[in-house]
């Protein structure tokens, strides 16, 4: 067999591009939560501007001592407690985050200090809708999707903290409740959990709606089609989404520069992921939580984060990847 030696040398240079790359998320940091409480228990997690994590499990809070740390102090004076599962958390600022009643039926919604580990306030809002997932709109408004759509179908709501109001503003999104996420310019993106698509709804379309008439998810634009179910989404500060769900081990990360998706497996090798992204001094990062064993109450839950690597790596890992097919197909040319 003949190979050039022009394309040995590229070959193990595409190699070397793609194992260098590879590893970009081989070294996340990850600690310890306070296992599950019981069977299939309700965990919640969202970040403080300066990075802290707030967990929560079936009704027990716990705030992240430092930003790095593995160490964490749980939150006294959680009232109403068990009412608020939570189904998710979501953070505005230093002292303004909500989390959602979560459970099967409709639950309100209650505001507290996440800052304040003594003496965090819990306040119910006086609101009943379901809730599965939620974001803030803005410092008084939030965006909360669940199965209060036509015929009990997931839906997202526009919820006024101010007013104590809500109304749907994009109906019948899918059978059952989904994943989404806002970016840093208003848009949503929506998972569709009946095919695991994803489709974007800019920020004035979001406005129209609040005064206006509902949406459809056929009024989005579609993105993708992931592989996985998209229980949890998040994107992150360069505009890629990531996702967890029951279809697939681990994270899935889409990007759109290159309309590819990755899997990334930061710790055990499940289904049990949950995701988020939150951004400290400029930095980007993104952060998961993972129930090593969903069906049994006092086994492990752990978090991990990891700075988001910037697009220009994806596409060098990208460009290593067509380089070492082209090298590869070049060599069988000459053999």
């Amino acid at each position: 067999m003949f190979r050039s030696k022009s394309s040995v040398v590229a070959l193990a240079a595409a190699f070397a591009t793609v194992l260098a790359v590879s590893n970009v998320f081989a070294d996340w940091t990850q600690f310890s939560l306070p296992n599950l409480v019981d069977a299939f228990s309700p965990t919640a997690i969202a970040n403080l501007p300066d990075g802290r994590y707030i967990f929560a499990n079936e009704g027990n809070y716990y705030l992240q001592d430092a930003f790095g740390s593995s160490s964490y102090t749980a939150y006294s004076n959680v009232s109403p407690g068990n009412s608020a599962d939570p189904s998710f958390i979501s953070v505005w600022d230093s002292t303004h985050a909500i989390a959602g009643g979560g459970g099967f039926g409709a639950s309100d919604l209650y505001s507290f200090d996440p800052s304040s580990s003594t003496a965090p306030s819990f306040a119910a809002n006086g609101l009943s809708l379901q809730n599965y997932s939620g974001v803030f709109r803005d410092a008084t408004s939030l965006y909360v999707g669940g199965g209060n759509g036509t015929n009990s179908t997931h839906a997202i709501s526009y919820v006024d903290l101010t007013t104590h109001t809500t109304k749907v503003i994009i109906d019948d999104i899918s059978t059952y409740s989904t994943g989404f996420a806002r970016d840093a310019a208003g848009n949503l993106y929506i998972g569709d959990n009946d095919n695991q698509s994803v489709y974007k709804f800019t920020a004035a379309q979001l406005s129209l709606a609040i005064s206006g008439t509902p949406l459809t998810i056929a009024d989005g634009t579609f993105v993708y089609q992931s592989i996985n179910s998209l229980g949890s989404m998040a994107v992150d500060a360069s505009g890629r989404i990531w996702s967890a769900g029951f279809l697939a081990n681990g994270l899935q990360l889409y990007d759109p520069a290159s309309n590819t998706e990755t899997t990334v497996i930061p710790g055990l090798t499940n289904a049990n992921y949950t995701v988020t992204t939150f951004s400290v001094g400029g930095q980007a990062y993104v952060a998961y939580t993972d129930e090593a064993n969903p069906f049994q109450g006092g086994t492990p839950l752990y978090y991990g984060y990891q700075a988001v690597p910037e697009p220009a790596t994806f596409g060098l890992t990208l460009g290593g990847l067509v380089l070492l097919a082209a090298c590869r197909r070049k060599s069988q040319r000459l053999s």
